[in-house]
């Protein structure tokens, strides 16, 4: 606890600010698989968003039945007047 008086406290908490980013980037880029298993959370369908799931088949969906009706079309190029 010495060693600490020897800082400010806006140094110490800018410290600890930092630290705390740091093992916050370092959990998101995925380095903490020491300590975490990220495959528990990623091959869990409970944590999948149904929402945006959803959401993305119905584009997918929508997109391929543009691209069919785009195909289908009697449109040549050619204009004709």
């Amino acid at each position: 606890m010495e060693n600490l008086s020897k800082f400010s406290k806006n140094v110490l908490e800018d410290e600890i600010d930092e630290l705390i980013r740091l093992m916050i980037i370092r959990f998101l880029t995925g380095e903490d698989k020491e300590y975490f298993n990220y495959d528990e959370v990623d091959y869990n369908e409970i944590y999948d968003d149904l929402e945006i799931i959803n959401q993305d088949l119905e584009d997918n969906y929508f997109d391929k039945q543009e691209e069919n009706e785009i195909n289908e079309c009697d449109y040549t190029g050619i204009v004709d007047y």
